[in-house]
């Protein structure tokens, strides 16, 4: 919490990150506040995940099977002498 605030700014902001309807997020660029109702965040977060073009829904975990192959080709680098 901003130490520079004035007394009922500072109570102010802890009220609003003691509301559970609201989100306090950092923005993506420039470091401000954004203050997202609970359901709109909620909202366009699946919007986003639910685009098709940049996601795409997995069945299931696929880090050990990446995990795997990453480990084969370590191996396999080491084997040939590039690392």
């Amino acid at each position: 919490m901003n130490v520079n605030c004035r007394k009922e700014e500072r109570a102010a902001i802890k009220e609003l990150w003691a509301n559970e309807g609201i989100l306090i997020k950092r923005a993506d660029q420039g470091g401000a506040a954004v203050v997202w109702g609970r359901h709109g965040y909620i909202t366009e977060a699946k919007r986003q995940l639910n685009n098709k073009e940049y996601y795409e829904h997995l069945v299931g975990n696929p880090i050990e099977l990446m995990k795997t192959e990453l480990m084969e080709q370590v191996q396999q680098a080491k084997n040939e002498e590039w690392i």
